[in-house]
């Protein structure tokens, strides 16, 4: 997984990594498991944050294996809670530029 090749790099500029997934917590076991992330992961089951950070992907309708599911991204959020910088692809086959997200976090961090 690219992002836990980037993990360490954002921890050494201060920034704790996590992921969120719409995927039941047995489920997203299994995923952290066998990919060995670096990371951990939140459960969102209902979507509830992924709705309130504005992620969710509106293709998969109520119903469809799929509803619920994130655009993949990163959101850089402050000690506070605020979120600073917003990342996200509209295609789950897409994954954020990571090298341009740890450039802007590194400056936002000066």
């Amino acid at each position: 997984m690219q992002l836990s090749e980037y993990t360490p790099k954002f921890e050494a500029i201060g920034i704790k990594v996590l992921t969120v997934t719409y995927d039941s917590q047995a489920d997203a076991k299994k995923f952290y498991d066998r990919n060995q992330l670096a990371y951990p992961i939140l459960f969102d089951e209902q979507s509830t944050l992924i709705k309130e950070l504005g992620i969710l992907n509106t293709g998969p309708k109520p119903g469809d294996a799929a509803y619920g599911i994130p655009y993949p991204g990163l959101f850089l959020i402050d000690s506070d809670g605020k979120v600073f910088a917003k990342f996200a692809e509209k295609s789950f086959k897409d994954r954020p530029n990571y090298d341009g997200i740890l450039s802007t976090a590194e400056k936002l961090s000066q």
